[in-house]
């Protein structure tokens, strides 16, 4: 495998150094942190950019707020979620604009990936973990790959080669990473929540949400353990794994949430069922 040799260190500081945060996104995390914001004042900044607008709607559309009416305005939206998750929209928002790629195929396989275990996460945390901020989830959640976007989008053909590796035999990427002495997407996550200065708990979630990483760390936040429980409902879900490692994941969840054969079952049947809303996210990125 001829890959490209990567210095951790200077990663974002040489050619590979990300973008800023787009300026009206800027703005408006500094108007929310000021703490004199109105909802006028913040809808009307965020009606200003297109496309930051399209993407605020339709997160707060998606799936995971189970809206009964569709919101079609970006004040109603304000109004409707409050200033301190439409920070947390903005942010989701940056990256996914900050992050987007020429491969537009493997891009739309991670948000897949992603957005549905953040809907996965929504589920295991009413049954397990109600007292989890819901808010908080869904940004962590919904983040916790951005490691991989920026794998594919500095280093794509690293990425390719890497996913195509662990696809074939069943593993998770991890492994694929670790086969090749390449750099981890968890490291690369964690890195660029550093640059961005994302909230701790985004963090957490970027570095922590493997396999190995669940059965060997002993307490984990709320967040962070939900969000690794629900990425590995999705891989069962959704991804072609060898039998043994299956068996290794499904006792790692249950050890994990202290459930029952029974409990399992019926979280992994509510996972499956989400997949028809994963896909009508999707059908709008």
């Amino acid at each position: 495998m001829k890959t490209q040799e990567v210095d951790y260190e200077n990663v974002f500081e040489q050619e590979f150094t990300l973008p800023p945060l787009p300026e009206v996104a800027a703005k408006l995390l500094d108007l929310i942190a000021s703490e004199r914001s109105s909802v006028i004042e913040v809808a009307t900044l965020i009606s200003a950019d297109a496309g930051l607008s399209a993407r605020v709607l339709q997160l707060v559309n998606s799936a995971y707020y189970a809206l009964a009416h569709s919101i079609r305005d970006v004040k109603s939206a304000v109004g409707y979620v409050g200033l301190a998750q439409v920070e947390r929209l903005v942010m989701m928002s940056s990256v996914m604009q900050a992050l987007t790629s020429k491969s537009a195929e493997e891009q739309r396989r991670i948000w897949y990936h992603s957005y549905y275990t953040a809907l996965t996460a929504k589920h295991v945390a009413r049954r397990f973990e109600p007292t989890i901020e819901p808010d908080e989830l869904y940004a962590a959640s919904l983040l916790h790959d951005i490691g991989q976007l920026v794998y594919l989008k500095f280093f794509p053909n690293d990425f390719r080669e890497l996913t195509a590796f662990a696809e074939s035999r069943g593993r998770f990427l991890v492994d694929a990473e670790r086969h090749f002495e390449r750099p981890s997407h968890l490291v690369l996550g964690g890195m660029l929540c550093e640059q961005w200065e994302l909230p701790d708990v985004i963090k957490q979630a970027c570095e922590v949400h493997e396999l190995e990483q669940l059965q060997e760390t002993g307490d984990l936040h709320p967040i962070q353990m939900v969000t690794g429980v629900s990425n590995l409902f999705v891989h069962l879900a959704d991804s072609k794994l060898e039998e043994d490692l299956k068996r290794e994941v499904q006792c790692c969840i249950k050890n994990r949430l202290g459930c029952s054969d029974e409990e399992f079952l019926t979280v992994i049947g509510e996972v499956y069922n989400l997949k028809s809303e994963v896909g009508r996210f999707l059908e709008q990125l």
